[in-house]
């Protein structure tokens, strides 16, 4: 499964990690999914088998996530 080329992502989200999440296979998951930061920027990577839809709530502001591939959701996010 391929990312996404035209989506702003962190580092740390790299094809490999995708595609292992995807397949149920990534030996440490919650090294990517969750918030996180890469520079100076917070991130935060959801799995969501099935949706449509993921939406990110920091405080009161709402961010919606795009799909990077398959069931990976990311979005860069205040904080």
């Amino acid at each position: 499964m391929t990312m996404q080329d035209n989506l702003d992502l962190p580092d740390f989200l790299t094809d490999d990690a995708v595609s292992a999440l995807n397949a149920g296979l990534h030996a440490a998951p919650f090294d990517v999914l969750g918030p996180h930061k890469s520079g100076n920027r917070r991130w935060i990577t959801a799995f969501q088998p099935d949706a449509v839809r993921v939406t990110a709530i920091v405080g009161t502001q709402k961010t919606v996530s795009p799909r990077v591939a398959g069931d990976v959701y990311c979005a860069r996010v205040a904080g």
